[in-house]
């Protein structure tokens, strides 16, 4: 027996495979379906796969229309640049032939110059030779005078700074409470002469010729020679006591 899932039409013919109702296939008594093959379906079948085409990829090409404008303009520059370089080349062409000219012209007349007066004395040479001048009708160069020697000036001497006042030397103390001594110097000059000693306050020293008063600071005073501790040189004496 055979029926059909669908319609569940019964069949008692077990050759039919199909339902004649609708045509779903039928399945035996006991629940398993009736499968019929064809025998074309029992054939191999061949799958064809196309290979794959491999993809060539081009490059853009990138095409530059040109103006004829800009094409005119390029052609006409370049024209006038030929141009200007051509009459850069004549025009330099022409100052050499120029000065070529010039310093051969030059030369010639150097040249001419200085044979005329060696032609001019081998004629006068050989007119003395033959008696037709004498040696005085020739000219002879001026005596040049004597070089005058220029006497160079002496050097006058620098008049050093004489003491003036009494030259006697005499016994005077230091008094100079502030600073607790005076300075000896090598010149008579706070600031050029350079410090010999330091004289203590209250020390006793010898005093010679003095110079003229001047004014130090607040105080005036003159420069005077001075010797200390077998040390001799100057001392400003508005810092002793004699």
């Amino acid at each position: 027996m055979k029926r059909c899932p669908k319609c569940n039409s019964t069949y008692s013919d077990e050759t039919l495979k199909f339902c004649l109702t609708d045509g779903t296939p039928l399945l035996e008594a006991d629940g398993e379906e009736t499968v019929a093959f064809s025998k074309e379906e029992n054939r191999e079948l061949r799958i064809n796969i196309p290979e794959k085409e491999t993809a060539s990829i081009e490059a853009p090409v990138t095409r530059v229309n040109e103006t004829p404008g800009k094409r005119g303009i390029g052609t006409f520059l370049l024209g006038a640049l030929a141009a200007f370089l051509l009459l850069c080349l004549v025009g330099f062409g022409a100052l050499a032939i120029y000065f070529v000219g010039f310093s051969d012209s030059g030369n010639t007349s150097k040249l001419e110059t200085e044979s005329t007066p060696d032609l001019a004395s081998n004629t006068s040479k050989e007119k003395i030779k033959n008696g037709e001048e004498t040696p005085t009708d020739i000219d002879e160069p001026p005596e040049s005078p004597a070089p005058v020697k220029s006497e160079t000036p002496k050097k006058t001497a620098t008049p050093q700074a004489s003491p003036t006042g009494n030259p006697l030397e005499s016994n005077a103390t230091v008094n100079s409470p502030a600073d607790g001594f005076l300075a000896l110097r090598s010149l008579p000059n706070h600031k050029t002469g350079k410090r010999i000693a330091k004289i203590p306050h209250g020390a006793k020293l010898t005093v010679g010729g003095c110079l003229k008063r001047i004014k130090i600071g607040k105080r005036y005073g003159r420069w005077c020679r001075a010797s200390y501790a077998g040390k001799s040189g100057w001392i400003f004496d508005a810092w002793i006591t004699r």
